[in-house]
């Protein structure tokens, strides 16, 4: 999977057990695919913020989704910024984090539990938003990711890979075979 391009040539990373998403996947036994997608959204905001960005750059368990970027997208907060503006930065990020994987919950499981997302970032704020500030956050991420949830697949690689033995397994296994003998 990390040959995976996101869109925005946007290089997909393997979620690491040592990152925020996966704990908290796993902490509310999300399934691992839902984790991967939401992973992919996630890096994928934080490809076009710079505050979110540099947030990533600094705080424990989002470091891959830095590092991850193309060097020009790779983000140090400016030296104006206060501490206080870097907190909150950061408390954005674990709110996104949230919020993406209620995206991908929702992409992957069909989930619509009413107030959900709400709970979620009550769970990592400490303070349970309103419904309208948790869908006006959801509302965010979903224009920062154009809209397209996804999942994504090596779009420029597709042919190449559909000849390999890994392709025609798969092919198989979703029905689909492009040149499956």
């Amino acid at each position: 999977m990390s040959g995976i391009k996101l869109p925005g040539s946007i290089q997909y990373v393997p979620v690491e057990s040592s990152s925020r998403i996966f704990a908290a996947g796993a902490s509310w036994r999300l399934p691992a695919f839902v984790v991967c997608l939401a992973s992919s959204y996630l890096q994928r905001v934080v490809a076009q913020d710079t505050l979110l960005a540099a947030a990533a750059g600094i705080c424990s368990g989002f470091e891959a989704y830095h590092y991850s970027l193309p060097r020009k997208l790779q983000r140090r907060f400016p030296s104006h910024t206060s501490a206080a503006e870097q907190a909150a930065a950061i408390q954005r990020l674990r709110s996104v984090k949230c919020t993406c994987l209620y995206l991908a919950l929702k992409v992957a499981d069909s989930v619509h539990a009413r107030g959900l997302l709400a709970y979620m970032l009550g769970q990592v704020t400490g303070v349970r938003p309103a419904a309208a500030e948790a869908a006006a956050l959801e509302g965010w991420v979903l224009q920062q990711l154009g809209w397209r949830l996804g999942p994504f697949f090596a779009e420029q690689e597709d042919a190449e890979w559909a000849a390999t033995g890994e392709g025609k397994v798969w092919a198989q296994a979703v029905g689909t075979c492009w040149d499956c003998e």
